[in-house]
Formats: structure tokens, C-alpha cells, sequence
């Protein structure tokens, strides 16, 4: 893969804590990389990341960071902006932060937040991206194996939804599919027809997308959509699992940095093995 003059040039949403707080603890330390850049919710936050990758990092690897709410199209687009004006370009980047809401309730608010986070955010992030004639070479998008079409008991909607992540789609299909997901969610005789868990069909369709644009986005970007696997952070509580933070970061890097990824275009990086999703 092609680098920057010292390196892959990494940008990294939701580094200060979690699976992306251990990724950027290994991309630091990692031979490919060059330079780092990661997002927070706030200074603070960011601020106690930092002091941690500083520490840890060789004196070779630039280190810098921004605030990003992944759920507000204006703080996407100051991050870009502020690419753009420090002229700094990003090789890789790796859309980790997320939301998944505890329990099974459906609201609007709920629905709203879930599917900014999870998906328009990163689309917007990605597009601006591309449109800012980045020399971006691989687009690593962090979804779950929860977003399964076997996980929609629906079986007419588990085909549509296998369909638009196998078929020669483009992202008209990709919208249309959101728009009716959100409008059946609120509605009392249709929400029943999907799963309970919006995060699962938020990563679902975000999956989707990277298989679209794998497809149809000229200039040579490899889109890696990957699961680090159910992992020991705040997201799962006191309950015990079987992976690590580490393990999970260890995914990430591995999606953004490894050369074996070159050859597994359209495909689903799921822990450490290369899947098709079924």
C-alpha cells in the first residue's frame, strides 16, 4: 500500500477509550505508521489519551488529535475543514466510535442518535473524505457481526437485506433501504418485522455501504469493514467476555495496516478470519 513520505498517515474516530484507545496504542508502535491523528468527544478527554500514546510512542511517529461528535454533521464538517486548512492528509482512516443504546427500547430518540453515530456520520466523514481529494488508500470501517442477515427473523427482509450486501448495488438502494428501516421502526404494525437491536441494523447497513463502494468508488481505495469481536470495555458493563480491549484493537490495526488485506476485497474482517457475511 502506498504511504505518506514517513508512513501511513492514520486518522482514527474514538481513540480515547475501548477497542479504539487500545487500536492507537498499537498503531504508534507499528512500522507502517507515520503519523496519528484521533478523536475525542472533548479536550479532556483527549488530553488523558494522549499523555498515554505520548509516552508509549517512538520519537518518529507525529501524534495529534480533534473533537468529533460522529452524531452532528457540524462538528464532521469542522473536522474536515480543519484537515483541510493544516493541510493534512490521511492515508487510513478508521471510523471506530459508535452507540449502542442497553436494552431493547425503540424510540425516536433512540433510532435518531443510533443511526447519525453508526451510520450517517461515518458516511459524511468518509465522503467529505474523498471529495477533499485525500490520498486515501484504505477506508477501514469498524461494524459487527451482529449486523447479520441471519439475525432477521423476517425471512422476505433477511433476503433484501443479504441482497444489498452481495448485489451490484450503488448507495440510491443503500438510502432507500435506511428511509424505509427508520419509517417501519416507528411505525406499531411494521417495527415488529425487524430486530429489536437498531445498533445491529445500523452496522448492518453500514457494512452494506462499504460493499457498495468497494464496488463502485474509482482510485484504488480498499474498504475493510471489520468486527473487533464482543470485547472487554464499557460497552458490555461488569459482564465477562472472552476478548480483550487489546485483542479488539488488535483487529483494527490490522485492518488498517496489514498488506494480506489487499487481497480480500468485499470481504468481512471478522476478529482475526476473513468471512462472507451471510
Amino acid at each position: 500500500m502506498e504511504k505518506g513520505p514517513k508512513g501511513l498517515r492514520v486518522l482514527l474516530t474514538g481513540g480515547n477509550r475501548g477497542i479504539g484507545f487500545e487500536a492507537c496504542r498499537q498503531l504508534v508502535l507499528s512500522p507502517a505508521v507515520g503519523s496519528l491523528f484521533f478523536t475525542a468527544r472533548s479536550e479532556e478527554k483527549a488530553q488523558r489519551a494522549l499523555e498515554v500514546f505520548s509516552k508509549e510512542k517512538p520519537e518518529s511517529i507525529a501524534l495529534g488529535h480533534f473533537i468529533l461528535e460522529q452524531d452532528d454533521e457540524k462538528s464532521v464538517d469542522a473536522l474536515l475543514n480543519r484537515l483541510k486548512e493544516e493541510r493534512i492528509a490521511i492515508d487510513v482512516v478508521i471510523v471506530n466510535a459508535g452507540v449502542m443504546f442497553k436494552g431493547n427500547a425503540v424510540n425516536a430518540k433512540i433510532l435518531d442518535i443510533t443511526m447519525r453515530t453508526n451510520l450517517k456520520g461515518p458516511v459524511r466523514l468518509v465522503e467529505g473524505l474523498l471529495s477533499a481529494e485525500m490520498p486515501l488508500r484504505r477506508v477501514v470501517l469498524v461494524s459487527s457481526g451482529l449486523g447479520r442477515p441471519s439475525k432477521i427473523k423476517n425471512a422476505a427482509l433477511q433476503e433484501r437485506a443479504r441482497l444489498l450486501l452481495q448485489k451490484e448495488n450503488d448507495t440510491a438502494v443503500l438510502w432507500s433501504t435506511v428511509a424505509e428501516y427508520e419509517s417501519d421502526m416507528m411505525s406499531p404494525s411494521k417495527s415488529g418485522l425487524w430486530p429489536t437491536s437498531i445498533y445491529s441494523i445500523s452496522k448492518l447497513l453500514l457494512t452494506a455501504y462499504s460493499n457498495i463502494k468497494s464496488r463502485t468508488e474509482k482510485g484504488g481505495v480498499l474498504w475493510v469493514p471489520c468486527c473487533p469481536g464482543l470485547c472487554q470495555t464499557d460497552l458490555v458493563g461488569q459482564r465477562k467476555v472472552e476478548r480483550s480491549a487489546e485483542q479488539g484493537g488488535r483487529t483494527l490495526c490490522h485492518a488498517a495496516t496489514a498488506e494480506d488485506v489487499e487481497a480480500k476485497k468485499g470481504w468481512f474482517l471478522e476478529k482475526e478470519e476473513w468471512v462472507q457475511i451471510d
